[in-house]
């Protein structure tokens, strides 16, 4: 599935007059409805809920992740929206959101689904009317989606930081009545219509790797022998089996991307980038440039204590730039 933006969508309406003999006679079936909601917001929400209740939305990964939707009726009055809208495939609005440890934004959309189809207009004395229907009040509609990750496959293979949200497009008329023989119509021009995008609550979910390690690195100055932390320097860590063996480590750390990389804060502790922390269970080197200066620390795979199943444990490594500390060599 690719990562993409969700367009815009819009209502296309196709408007065909209706001979003013034909109309006349239509007319005569008209029965008027009231407006089914003011100006001002679309009256129709769209939530979503992760299963079972109390999920705290960090899966492991290969663990289903089920949602529910809800789509309801917020007003005290009903709504006049396009035809057959209550039968829609709602779930197709799903967004799905990854950022990687550079705030790197990937999106992806079930977008190849279309939400809306083509709406013919009937110029009724003079004004586009649109084949409507309407949910009344308190009318929901709720789905459950077994596992999200059918939807989106990212979620079975990559660990990461997630967000799932929904954007619905929605057209809501101000007013409507019923023409026979052509059914409920809403009215297409009037100003006060809703015509959007209903966006969701957001859903944050963190999937970690079966088995992986958060990971906190120090760099150290021992210059003249004296121990104190280094701040402001890039850090960054990168997969063993990716490193060409030729590469300098100035050429792993320009040239290559990281797995992670971060700043020192005033403790000497790398402050990593937004994306996931964590580190599924393998080899890697970490490299910080103090001015040019590469220094170096290793992990290694299925040996470091850290590595915990759901990514519970914490990995900590030391750089260190000068001469290693000072021993004594006097014999007593």
């Amino acid at each position: 599935m690719k990562g993409i933006f969700m367009k815009q969508p819009r209502h296309v309406i196709t408007a065909i007059k209706i001979w003013p003999i034909v109309c006349l006679l239509m007319l005569m079936g008209v029965t008027h409805r009231q407006p089914a909601w003011g100006a001002g917001p679309p009256g129709l929400s769209i939530n979503l809920y992760l299963k079972p209740d109390g999920a705290d939305g960090n899966v492991p990964l290969g663990e289903p992740i089920e949602i529910l939707m809800v789509v309801k009726n917020e007003t005290a009055a009903e709504l006049i929206t396009e035809r057959d809208f209550d039968q829609k495939e709602f779930y197709f609005s799903l967004v799905l959101v990854y950022t990687d440890q550079f705030d790197k934004i990937q999106v992806f959309t079930l977008a190849e689904e279309e939400l809306h189809a083509m709406m013919t207009a009937f110029y009724v004395a003079g004004r586009p009317m649109v084949q409507a229907s309407t949910l009344p009040n308190g009318w929901a509609k709720s789905i459950t989606i077994k596992d999200i990750r059918e939807l989106f496959p990212i979620l079975k293979t990559k660990p990461g930081s997630y967000i799932l949200k929904a954007e619905l497009p929605f057209l809501r008329f101000q007013w409507g009545f019923e023409l026979v023989p052509i059914g409920q119509l809403g009215a297409a021009d009037h100003p006060d219509n809703f015509s959007g995008i209903l966006v969701s609550n957001e859903i944050p979910i963190e999937v970690s790797p079966d088995r992986g390690a958060q990971v906190d690195v120090r760099v150290i100055s021992n210059a003249n022998f004296t121990s104190a932390p280094i701040s402001q320097l890039e850090v960054k860590i990168f997969k063993k089996a990716d490193l060409p063996e030729d590469y300098s480590l100035a050429d792993i750390f320009t040239k290559l991307d990281p797995v992670l990389a971060g700043t020192t804060n005033f403790d000497g502790q790398a402050d990593w980038y937004s994306g996931s922390r964590c580190l599924v269970d393998d080899d890697y080197t970490i490299i910080a440039d103090n001015n040019g200066d590469f220094g170096q620390a290793s992990i290694a795979r299925d040996t470091e204590a850290g590595w915990q199943i759901a990514c519970t444990g914490l990995v900590e490594k030391e750089i260190l730039f000068g001469p290693p500390p000072r021993r004594s060599s006097m014999i007593w």
